[in-house]
């Protein structure tokens, strides 16, 4: 049976624009800095190189003098009248803006307003707030009549078959089953915000502040959702102390009072004061915290250190358990072999007997009558006293006297000669370690 083989590719994978960080709006970046890095990346791609010929070295084959060098090109493939900086430069500098507004409560600090490009929601654009939902369960339901579609369907009554008749109509209790119905089906339509499956973060609309009004809303632009909000115990506390911070800006005397100045100084140095205790408890919270944390850490490090120690320990003591247990169990089979052999040979043994031969016994030294052995009832030990030798010569003083005036004069009076002493050479020369002592003499004398 022939096979064949079918070769399935790929879709080719769209790889990313190169200066999408400049045209495309939905690109994000984290910031200036890797928008500098994109800058760098899409600046220096391989199409920017251009090889240059070095005209010293054209001809030359040797790597230290090559025959061309890379250059980066000057020329940008990007219109002039495109803004090279980061697209989310306003809204850093807005969310900088509304955070030094908010910690300082300063109303000097004006949040420029957020502006949106038109968006044509009711022309070209309209289809990208909308989207179809699925739906797949549907109801079923039998129509009560069918209208013929010209094709010969039968159906029983009886023993008669009943053909319909082009162009009538026909009961549905006599005709066949209408077609089955797709499983899913458009309804209608949904917009991102409704309370479906497609929900994201929640919606804020635009408002319009009238000249003149401060609204408190707007000093937490800051909080987003996830990001504060919901609010807990600590956004609540902050939001507390900004409304007493703007109470109390509203309560200092003027600056156009000289006779007020004092009290300004003193109510200053008060707010100051509390706002550094403030700040030094929140920083006590915090390294409470941290401690609170760090000691954590540290009873689970130490539980799981213990645990990994346990672990280790009785993962060495099961694996000493197992090599104990094949140890005896080898041991033991090698005692059992080697008894089984022992009483293998020990039966084949036939018992022999040699009768005493005297003559071989005194031809050979390794016999027991030239060394009797002990098990056999002798003693060598038994009368070493018949070899010793008792004298009163040796036993008392004046023994050793008379036995000492027995022995000739010259037994006990040792004589050494002394040795020559060879001061010169073979061929008459004094040796140097001489020669000193011949120059003492010779001045003595």
């Amino acid at each position: 049976m022939a096979t064949q083989t079918q070769v399935l590719k790929r879709g080719a994978v769209q790889p990313a624009r190169l200066h999408d960080y400049l045209y495309d709006p939905t690109c994000s970046l984290s910031g200036v800095r890797d928008h500098a890095r994109e800058t760098f990346a899409a600046k220096t791609t391989a199409e920017q190189l251009q090889a240059v010929p070095v005209y010293e070295h054209l001809f030359s084959d040797l790597r230290q003098y090559p025959r061309f060098a890379y250059r980066i090109q000057s020329r940008d493939p990007v219109p002039a009248h495109v803004s090279r900086q980061w697209l989310g430069q306003a809204d850093a500098h807005r969310e900088q803006i509304a955070l030094s507004r908010l910690f300082t409560g300063n109303d000097a600090f004006v949040v420029p307003p957020r502006t949106y490009e038109h968006v044509d929601v009711g022309g070209r654009e309209r289809a990208k707030f909308f989207r179809k939902p699925l739906v797949p369960f549907m109801e079923n339901v039998q129509p009560l009549v069918v209208l013929d579609t010209g094709r010969s369907t039968t159906g029983t009554f009886g023993d008669a078959a009943i053909k319909p008749i082009p162009g009538h109509l026909v009961s549905s209790t006599k005709s066949a089953v209408p077609p089955a119905q797709p499983t899913t089906k458009t309804q209608a339509i949904q917009t991102d915000y409704m309370e479906r499956e497609a929900q994201t973060d929640p919606y804020t609309p635009e408002s319009v502040v009238k000249p003149g009004e401060q609204p408190e809303v707007l000093t937490l632009a800051t909080l987003m959702y996830k990001k504060g909000l919901p609010a807990g115990l600590a956004e609540v506390e902050m939001i507390e102390r900004a409304r007493a911070k703007r109470q109390w800006e509203a309560s200092l005397p003027p600056l156009d009072d000289p006779q007020q100045w004092e009290k300004r100084f003193k109510m200053m140095s008060d707010m100051e004061r509390h706002e550094w205790l403030l700040r030094e408890n929140e920083i006590e919270k915090l390294q409470n915290l941290r401690i609170e944390l760090l000691e954590k850490m540290l009873k689970d490090n130490e539980a799981r250190r213990y645990d990994t120690s346990i672990e280790r320990i009785n993962r060495q003591w099961s694996k000493k358990q197992i090599e104990r247990e094949e140890f005896v169990k080898t041991n033991r089979l090698h005692y059992l072999r080697a008894i089984r052999a022992l009483l293998r040979k020990r039966s084949q043994v036939e018992t022999k007997y040699v009768k005493n031969d005297i003559i071989r016994a005194y031809t050979k030294y390794e016999t027991t009558a030239y060394g009797p052995l002990t098990r056999n009832g002798y003693f060598p030990d038994k009368l070493t006293d018949k070899y010793l030798v008792k004298s009163r010569f040796l036993d008392t003083y004046t023994g050793l006297l008379e036995l000492e005036s027995t022995l000739p004069s010259n037994a006990l009076k040792i004589r050494l000669p002394a040795p020559k002493r060879i001061s010169s050479t073979k061929d008459g020369h004094l040796k140097r370690q001489f020669r000193r002592e011949r120059d003492l003499n010779n001045i003595s004398k």
